[in-house]
């Protein structure tokens, strides 16, 4: 833990401090000397490369992966060989009981590679087209440096101590004085401390020495065999004991002798019989390196840094290049700590430095000198003494401190700080030891400081004025936009703006489509306020503006126009009433793209409607939750209209659309998803700090306790203070609420909300809610899974309910059940954030955009009709089953069943690839002629299946212009189709995707496998739970997705074809393209989600629709009375249902189970599963 910083103390203490060290053969550091080698086999050829390269190490295998780009050409096998050697690991024998094996061996370990190059996003931000000293950051985050008067080299004793008690058993392995000594080893070093008034610590005597290091069998090894290539005269391996009796004289004591303290005298002057001795204290200690342990990059970082005085910001060293601030600006923090210490301006010093990605100068410094603080100055003094002699951007950086020589694999082992800088053959190595001389500003006082400072600011600010304005952004002065509510994703509270941060706020809204401008806020004599929002922009989602003495908006040039057009609009407007006042927009593809939609928030008084008479276009009125519930409830009348999105289940149900008559009616689903917002990045998860919170959703919310009470945000407040919150609309409250706590109890007004807000935050947090059973029970309507993400209660007490789930997470008894819990609260975060990605307007948009184009493709259907006499319908559902060439039986059944329930608006189509004389036989298809039949050119392999599938989805996309839905399936599926149709009817066909999902599928990365994916595939997708696995997708036994998502999805096909310069659907392609083909629409689905774009309906609600076989005898998904999709069904089985459903009506579902078939279903080996299982009947209802 880092010690905490204190301010001047008023009296003396002791103390004791303890730190600890490992030596180079420990696994993590023969990881960290491995990353490091590599980059300097990058640097040696090429002093640009970029390189984030982590490895890991366990029994005689090491990988090396990560990005890497450039110049040089790595033999990454030499590399690791090299290192590995140069360490002593060169033995290994796969038996734990060996005495032979010290681990690994250079010559027969496991080299495996995993490497690519860096993100063009990350290179475009940071370094392509910037010169040297303006490279921006490579990523954002927290470093620091500490220095304490301690010892000579300004580093904290204890720490000094176990890293050169390392070295030292390094040392006198390696020439062969204690030969029998083995690679692995730690150290660890306990001292007593007097602790000064003035902040300053003064080590007192060492209280413990720990040392565990490995070595060869007492009184067995011999040298001949232990020490590869040595000839000289035998010897054995001494005892335990006198090996103890060597490590305290030859490595302990040699060790102190060297260590100078800041009296002068060597640290073995605190050394004495006072001090416990532990040398391996477990016994022997023969088995190591990674035979004993698993290493991993980056896992010692106290260890390379002060061992637990001053502060770390997380970030790992080796194998980081320059650019890499996690490295080069901890370098320099140490370079500013030392500095200040060495030169007398205080006993001891913390210095922290942060940055954002992409950005040059650091976004904050921080100083903090314990109270230790010399002659007169400040610790505000000491921080502009710092901001005038060091230049952190990380291009100055890397130049001042020659960062990008090849000379890290030198760090990577006994600590990076507080070596002796030296030059070798040419290369600085620990240049950052090399304090500045800081001295000059002993005599100067507070007053001088500053003026020193204003001169090297002046200078800056002249240099920043003559750059100018950027072309494309127009100033408002006292004006104020429509800004995008809670993304506040650069800048700091508490910080000021900066020519960095203007720049960073132009460079972050240019890159995305639908920020229009930003704000800056200048009323900087409103502390309260500038606290909060002087070094934050605001971004602007709408040009319009409202008068503000409080801000200056920056606008892009594109949008001005659109903003004095709506100033222009809204002074002739200003008098009307708000029913007068629609919201007019032009709907972008795939919705009629041009088209225009006129949308109210209020229903005109009928005897108004003559005025609206140029309003020819779609007209839709958008019902909110908290105004009028339906028709009954408004003074005007809703035939004006052509449609209404409804947010309330008066009008309509949940999820649903009423088409029969006019208006249509589309049920809008208002909710936002704010675990990820349009910023992009990744879902926000923990820490998790607390148990319970209680939120209330209003100022009259409660929950019900027991004996008929209730807990009102009063009671609560005064029995669980601290812990309870109010609604109040703000993303901090929120926040706060949910993110460190496991569980939040939501206490409710009206419990005949279907789904409050709050759940999706909570979740949105990774935060379990709790909700009144009332409101648990209706869960389902939402999705499948979220009632098993949800837990009801019925009364609560908030301490005894804070105790009952504290035992959930810390009883192993109950491990099943809180696994259960989490795994669909992810999966729950995963569907929230597709059903709700966009921002609302936008949503509300292709909302009413959707229903509008539906409502055109009828009249077009319509008009046909009357014009041609037919029945003039144009095919609005098309069923598109994929299909083997060899497959003809099951497309014969299909035609002989089901097929003929499809009626007008329908169609059918089976798809099949093209010949592959390797892959297929029977070549000769016997229905090809038939007109169902499409023959693609993605060939017909099941590795290429990907490449059919979608191959499919483009060509039902140009064949269908009016498609309300797509419906996909297999051939070996029998369909009940009246009710998926009378369902689809009824939903809203507005990025609807329906079928049966399936969530937290790894991916499998074993090239033997026929699932296989390698990483240009597929790239890792770490989640947080559950690893590499797939996005959320729909089994490909049957699913529907609405016209409009099926366009986009056709769209990313098509660019990715061009990115291929149009390349050809063969086996070759098929290997650059997620595998099968289920996964592989999840994987565009998820990047649809991620661009901001696009919000995907998920509705995975009728999953006990679906039989996974045709079986009535299964335990899982089997067929019962309400099932319409059933799975893997021969053509004798098919023509069996048929004969039962071919007498019954459309929609009815008699009984199947006379034709069912036995299953053999696997088992999954797990004796566990009968301790905690899933509620299987809910699958079987």
């Amino acid at each position: 833990m880092a010690e905490p910083a204190q301010k001047k103390a008023r009296t003396s203490r002791t103390f004791l401090f303890s730190s600890e060290s490992v030596n180079e053969g420990h696994p993590d550091k023969i990881c960290d000397q491995v990353s490091d080698a590599v980059l300097d086999a990058c640097l040696k050829v090429d002093p640009k490369s970029k390189v984030a390269c982590e490895t890991a190490t366990k029994d005689n295998m090491v990988m090396v992966a990560g990005e890497i780009t450039t110049e040089a050409k790595l033999d990454y096998d030499k590399v690791v060989r090299g290192v590995v050697a140069q360490i002593g690991f060169d033995s290994f024998v796969d038996d734990l009981s060996s005495v032979d094996s010290k681990g690994l061996s250079h010559k027969s370990c496991e080299v495996l590679v995993r490497i690519n190059k860096q993100s063009p996003d990350i290179a475009g931000g940071v370094h392509v087209n910037k010169e040297d000293l303006d490279v921006g950051a490579g990523d954002q985050g927290i470093m620091f440096g500490y220095a304490s008067d301690e010892t000579s080299d300004c580093m904290p004793l204890t720490h000094s101590m176990a890293t050169r008690l390392g070295k030292t058993l390094t040392d006198v392995r390696k020439s062969g004085e204690c030969w029998w000594l083995r690679p692995d080893g730690k150290t660890q070093v306990t001292i007593e401390y007097l602790q000064h008034p003035d902040g300053s610590v003064e080590p007192k005597k060492i209280h413990t020495v720990v040392i565990s290091t490995q070595h060869a069998e007492p009184l067995k090894a011999v040298r001949s065999k232990e020490c590869e290539g040595y000839k000289g005269a035998e010897m054995t391996a001494p005892s335990m004991e006198q090996m103890n009796k060597e490590i305290e004289e030859k490595v302990i004591k040699r060790t102190l002798e060297q260590i100078k303290l800041k009296n002068g005298q060597p640290a073995i002057s605190l050394y004495g019989s006072h001090t416990h001795l532990h040398i391996n204290p477990s016994g022997k200690f023969i088995i190591g390196g990674p035979q004993g342990d698993a290493g991993l990059t980056g896992r010692k970082i106290i260890i390379d840094t002060y061992g637990g005085w001053g502060a770390h910001g997380g970030g790992a060293f080796s194998g980081k290049d320059p650019t890499k601030v996690d490295r080069s600006a901890a370098y320099i923090c140490r370079q500013m700590a030392k500095s200040v210490v060495s030169s007398g301006l205080s006993a001891r010093c913390l210095v922290q430095l942060s940055y954002a990605i992409g950005v040059a100068k650091p976004l904050s410094l921080f100083v903090e000198t314990y109270g230790s603080e010399k002659t007169g100055l400040t610790v505000n003094d000491i921080t502009s003494i710092l901001k005038i002699e060091f230049d952190c951007r990380p291009g100055a950086i890397a130049q001042s401190l020659a960062l990008r020589e090849p000379k890290y694999q030198e760090t990577a082992a006994y600590c990076h700080f507080g070596r002796e800088p030296v030059t070798k053959n040419g290369i600085k190595y620990f240049e950052w030891e090399n304090a500045k001389d800081l001295a000059k500003y002993k005599s100067m006082d507070t007053a001088q400081v500053e003026a020193a400072l204003k001169v090297l600011l002046r200078f800056f600010a002249g240099l920043a004025a003559g750059l100018g304005d950027a072309e494309d952004y127009v100033k408002v002065v006292n004006g104020r936009c429509v800004e995008f509510e809670d993304v506040y994703p650069i800048g700091q509270v508490g910080h000021n703006w900066t020519s960095d941060l203007d720049d960073l706020a132009r460079n972050w809204c240019d890159r995305r489509s639908w920020c229009v401008g930003f704000m800056r806020y200048v009323a900087e004599d409103h502390d309260e306020h500038c606290n909060e929002w002087c070094g934050r922009p605001q971004f602007c989602k709408d040009s319009s503006l409202s008068p503000s003495d409080e801000w200056v908006s920056y606008l892009q040039k594109s949008s001005l126009r659109r903003w004095q057009e709506a100033q222009a609009e809204s002074e002739r407007d200003k008098d009307l009433p708000s029913w007068a006042k629609p919201r007019s927009f032009r709907c972008s593809y795939p919705y009629d793209e041009g088209s225009f939609v006129h949308l109210w928030d209020e229903v005109p008084p009928t005897e108004s409607h003559d005025i609206f008479g140029g309003f020819q276009e779609c007209r839709v009125l958008h019902m909110k939750q908290d105004g009028p519930k339906g028709p009954k409830d408004m003074d005007g009348d809703l035939s004006f209209f052509d449609g209404v999105l409804s947010e309330t289940e008066e009008m309509v149900p949940y999820f649903s659309a009423d088409v029969s008559q006019y208006p249509w009616i589309y049920h809008f689903d208002r909710l936002e998803y704010i675990g990820e917002t349009v910023i992009g990045g990744h879902t926000i998860i923990g820490p998790k700090r607390h148990y319970l919170s209680m939120f209330f959703t209003s100022e009259w919310a409660a929950c019900d306790g027991k004996n008929k009470s209730q807990w009102n945000y009063e009671n609560a407040m005064e029995m669980f203070e601290g812990h309870v919150f109010l609604e109040d609309g703000r993303l901090e409250t929120r926040r706060a609420a949910f993110l460190p706590y496991h569980f939040t109890a939501i206490c409710m007004a009206d419990e005949d909300e279907l789904l409050p807000q709050a759940v999706v935050d909570a979740v949105g947090f990774g935060t379990h809610p709790l909700v009144p059973a009332e409101v648990h029970k209706k869960l389902q309507r939402v999705f499948f899974h979220l009632p098993d993400a949800v837990q009801p209660f019925l009364r609560m007490h908030p301490l005894i309910l804070e105790t009952y789930l504290e035992d959930m997470y810390n009883n192993p008894d109950k491990n099943d059940a809180m696994y259960y819990k989490q795994t669909f609260l992810f999966l729950m975060m995963e569907l929230f954030r597709y059903r709700y990605r966009q921002d609302l307007k936008s949503r509300v948009q292709d909302f009413a955009c959707g229903l509008c184009r539906q409502q055109r493709l009828a009249a077009w259907d319509k008009e046909t009709a009357e014009v041609t006499g037919s029945s003039g319908l144009s095919v609005s559902v098309a069923f598109c089953l994929m299909s083997r060439r060899s497959g003809h039986a099951l497309r014969g059944a299909i035609r002989e069943t089901w097929a003929k329930r499809l009626g007008p608006g329908t169609s059918l189509h089976f798809f099949v690839g093209a010949a592959v004389a390797v892959q297929e036989v029977d070549q000769e298809i016997p229905d090809l002629h038939l007109p169902d039949m499409v023959e693609l050119d993605a060939p017909e392999a099941y590795e290429a299946v990907t490449l059919k599938a979608m191959s499919m989805l483009h060509w039902a996309h140009l064949n269908f212009p009016h498609l309300r839905y797509l419906v996909r399936a297999d051939d070996d599926i029998y369909l009940r189709p009246g009710p998926l149709l009378r369902q689809l009817d009824q939903r809203p066909p507005v990025g609807y995707l329906w079928g049966n999902f399936d969530s937290g599928s790894t991916v499998v990365r074993d090239p033997r496998h026929p699932h296989y994916n390698s990483e240009e595939q597929l790239p890792k997708r770490e989640h947080p739970m559950f690893g590499d696995i797939f996005p959320p997708y729909v089994r490909g036994h049957l699913w529907a997705m609405s016209g409009d998502l099926l366009a986009h999805v056709a769209d990313v096909w098509k660019m990715q074809l061009e990115q291929l310069d149009g390349a050809k659907v063969t086996l070759d392609l098929a290997k650059q393209f997620p595998h099968p083909d289920d996964p592989a629409l999840g994987v565009v689905m998820a990047s649809l989600v991620d661009s901001g774009d696009v919000s995907v309906a998920v509705d995975d609600r009728d999953l006990n629709h679906f039989a996974l076989n045709p079986s009535c005898n299964a335990t899982f998904m089997k067929i019962h009375n309400r099932t319409w999709v059933v799975h893997h069904v021969t053509p004798e089985a098919m023509k069996c249902f048929w004969s039962i459903d071919e007498s019954a009506s459309d929609l009815s579902l008699p009984d199947l189970c006379p034709c069912s078939m036995d299953v053999v279903e696997e088992k999954s080996g797990n004796s566990d599963d009968d301790d905690f299982d899933y509620p299987r009947e809910r699958f079987n209802e």
